[in-house]
């Protein structure tokens, strides 16, 4: 071959590479993204409703690229197999709660329901996931799982829903108490309870027929959304077993690293306008629930400055409980624990 005829051909491959380039590009920024999200909440709850306004305009931000279809609870996996389902490839997202993992660890359990009365604020327990390494700290066990947790959506108080009285430490003492394992399920026990782990979907049948006599589920008002009012005469608010709880905003990591830089910043992007917007526009809802149930003709109630003392105690205990139960337990919540010392709360 003449070193003229070589020279052509080098060049004109040059040429073919650089015109694939383009097209490549071109190809890559035309791709769509269907994905499908699970969470435990039906489509009349605050969250529901936000979340799908947030992917609407997520699917218009990056030009159809990204499209997100929110389903409702047990609808496309039964709730807790939602996280296996996941890492399976079943489906790409979910807002929801880890506490379904406490079975392979109970650290898991930590980025929803921290021990109670850990964190008396939602800030405090945001300021730990964005500012003390919190999220990379649950990325580095959930990881593990084939899952990527993307945000903390951080709620405040929720409520004890009962068909006996809630008022005291005391009044717990015997109860049969729907929660999910964790730091929750711990505290119920160490005040006298019969601990039953019920979805969400179920509540309402489970407190109707006696299966259970309390529960905690989420909010005032997602807990009225679920009509629990109906099958209960007392609610506790703040709910004992937590000040402020979260829900988990994840995806798997393969849907994950399947998109292009651009739009994994747009689902960024979307993840915290949902997170922010939600807490604004549930808030004020909370509130007008509690008012409705009292008027529905529920006794609301709160712990006194004694019991709250007591329970503060409790949560510490369990705690330092969980520290011991896996090397998951201890880094996270010390973790937790360092960021409330730092900032004079612990």
């Amino acid at each position: 071959m003449t070193r003229r005829r070589l020279s052509v051909l080098v060049v004109l491959a040059l040429a073919l590479t650089l015109l694939a380039l383009p097209v490549s590009a071109r190809a890559e920024a035309k791709k769509v993204y269907k994905w499908n999200w699970q969470t435990y909440a039906m489509p009349t709850a605050d969250m529901f409703k936000v979340a799908q306004a947030t992917f609407k305009n997520l699917e218009t931000a990056t030009g159809g690229r990204l499209v997100i279809t929110l389903h409702p609870g047990n609808s496309l996996v039964p709730d807790p197999q939602v996280f296996d389902a996941m890492s399976r490839g079943v489906f790409e997202g979910c807002i929801h709660t880890a506490s379904y993992l406490g079975g392979k660890d109970m650290g898991y359990t930590l980025s929803v329901q921290p021990p109670p009365m850990l964190f008396r604020e939602p800030w405090q327990m945001a300021g730990w996931y964005h500012t003390a390494g919190g999220q990379d700290l649950l990325n580095k066990h959930f990881q593990k799982l084939k899952l990527r947790h993307l945000g903390m959506n951080v709620v405040s108080a929720e409520c004890i829903m009962s068909k006996k009285p809630v008022a005291t430490l005391a009044d717990f003492k015997g109860l049969k108490v729907r929660s999910l394992p964790g730091p929750t399920t711990m505290m119920f026990e160490k005040l006298g309870c019969s601990v039953l782990k019920i979805p969400g979907a179920e509540l309402y049948s489970a407190l109707d027929t006696g299966i259970v006599d309390a529960c905690e589920f989420v909010g005032p008002q997602e807990d009225w959304d679920a009509k629990l009012h109906e099958v209960t005469k007392y609610v506790q608010y703040p709910g004992v077993h937590t000040y402020c709880a979260a829900r988990d905003v994840m995806v798997s990591q393969k849907a994950w690293d399947s998109l292009p830089q651009d739009l994994q910043t747009a689902l960024m992007s979307a993840v915290r306008e949902y997170i922010v917007m939600d807490y604004f526009i549930s808030e004020p809802h909370q509130r007008q629930a509690l008012k409705r149930m009292a008027e529905y003709g529920l006794t609301i109630t709160s712990l006194g400055p004694e019991d709250d003392a007591a329970a503060k105690k409790l949560g510490l205990e369990v705690a330092t409980d969980m520290k011991k139960m896996s090397p998951m337990c201890d880094e996270i919540l010390t973790s937790m624990m360092e960021f409330l010392k730092g900032i004079g709360v612990q």
